[in-house]
Parts: C-alpha cells; sequence; structure tokens
C-alpha cells in the first residue's frame, strides 16, 4: 500500500462548533477550514488539550462446552463520544459542559457594572447538543469534521482555580441517535479541495 501524507492528521488548528439539537440540523458547508459555519452553530473559543472523539462499540461473546472458541458474538453496546477542555473559563461553556442552568445577564452601563449568571435550580434536564469539530488537515488544507448530531454532556466537569495554571472547561457529550433523522450518531466529513 503507498502511503499519502495528505491523509496524516496533525495540527494545533481546530475549533468546536455546538448548537442546540435540533431534527433540522445539517452538516456545515464544504468551506475552507476557518470558515464560520453559520446557521447557529457557535464557535465555543479556545480549547486546550486537543478535542477528541471515540467510537466504542461493545460484544459478548457466546460459547459452548463443544467449542474453546465464540460460536457466536453478539453486539451489545455501543459508546460514541466527543471530549476537551474548553480553555475559556465562562457561564456559557459551563453550561455546554453541564447541560444545566439557566444563563441571565445584566448589561454594565456608565460607573455600573453588570453580570452573567449561570444558576442552577432543583431540577435536572435533558439537554442534547449537536456538535462538531473542525480539524484544519495539514497534509491538503482542507478540514476534518466529525460531527455529534445529539449529544448529551455526561461529564463531570472540575474547574481549578491555581495561581500556575488556567482555569479550564472540561466537556464530554455521549452521543445518542438522532431518532428524527434515520437514528445518525455521528457524521466524519473529509472535505475535499476544489478542482
Amino acid at each position: 500500500m503507498a502511503g499519502n501524507a495528505a491523509n496524516v492528521q496533525q495540527s494545533r488548528d481546530f475549533l468546536m462548533y455546538q448548537e442546540p439539537y435540533s431534527a433540522a440540523n445539517t452538516m456545515p458547508a464544504d468551506s475552507a477550514w476557518g470558515t464560520a459555519w453559520g446557521g447557529s452553530w457557535v464557535d465555543v473559543g479556545y480549547t486546550d488539550g486537543g478535542l477528541r472523539f471515540n467510537v466504542a462499540p461493545t460484544f459478548a461473546d457466546v460459547h459452548v462446552d463443544q467449542a474453546i472458541d465464540p460460536v457466536l458474538v453478539v453486539p451489545t453496546g455501543r459508546d460514541v463520544r466527543l471530549a476537551g477542555n474548553l480553555a475559556e473559563f465562562t457561564t456559557g461553556n459551563f453550561k455546554i459542559a453541564t447541560g444545566q442552568g439557566t444563563i441571565s445577564t445584566v448589561a454594565a452601563s456608565s460607573g455600573v457594572r453588570g453580570h452573567t449568571d449561570l444558576a442552577f435550580d432543583n431540577t435536572l434536564v435533558l439537554t442534547y447538543l449537536t456538535s462538531g469539530f473542525d480539524v484544519h488537515a495539514s497534509g491538503d488544507g482542507e478540514s476534518f469534521r466529525p460531527v455529534a448530531w445529539r449529544a448529551q454532556p455526561r461529564g463531570t466537569p472540575q474547574v481549578q482555580f491555581s495561581a500556575t495554571t488556567k482555569a479550564m472547561v472540561p466537556f464530554e457529550l455521549q452521543c445518542f441517535p438522532d431518532p428524527n433523522n434515520a437514528n445518525r450518531i455521528l457524521t466524519l466529513r473529509k472535505v475535499i479541495a476544489a478542482l
């Protein structure tokens, strides 16, 4: 097999976008890397430590007394997740990481400070997001885009304030089938350069 350097992915150029889940959410246009995705997609800002996604299917082996090898393999589950660290400590990013709370803002005015609150109350809601990464492929300059269609914040974000490191918001999104779109879970798109 001949190698193709354009398929080697190593880059420090990547962005994370998210939008509220909707059955109408679509892939962004096949635009150049770094072009805003448009629509209701929001760039969440700086990240630190890279962005990750994983697809982990699980299987059970069925054994019988008469064979040392499994006679049947049964799929038992799948765990698809997106994760990383949001390097901008904001109430909006903490809401993305937890999927909980209500944000309210009081604008600053002349001589008066304003504020933004993320308020948690006694309820837990099931929040679903559509999230994607825009990774600049160093080999050909185009984009590699994993998009999770219906993802729920599932991590346990712990923020640490320290004199020697920045406060980051860790996030982990578990992906579920989108019942409104043929049960799509994750789409991996490699943008191909125009001729």
